[in-house]
């Protein structure tokens, strides 16, 4: 265990460095899943995707790369 306080503004600077996601991918956008169907995209939370499909009846998390 760590005796040290977290340091929120140093976590803060590292999610700035990640490079942002393409247009296609941003909050809100509509996808296609062979899978799933139609899709909303809810949440890019680093390399891990979240999408809202109307088929099923809670968000599906997938990795993007």
């Amino acid at each position: 265990m760590n005796d040290k306080p977290t340091d929120y503004a140093a976590i803060i600077r590292a999610g700035n460095q990640l490079p942002s996601p393409p247009e296609w991918l941003k909050n809100g956008a509509k996808i296609y899943s062979p899978e799933h169907g139609i899709g909303q995209i809810t949440a890019v939370l680093g390399k891990r995707l979240i999408v809202d499909f109307l088929e099923c009846h809670k968000p599906v998390h997938s990795c993007t790369a």
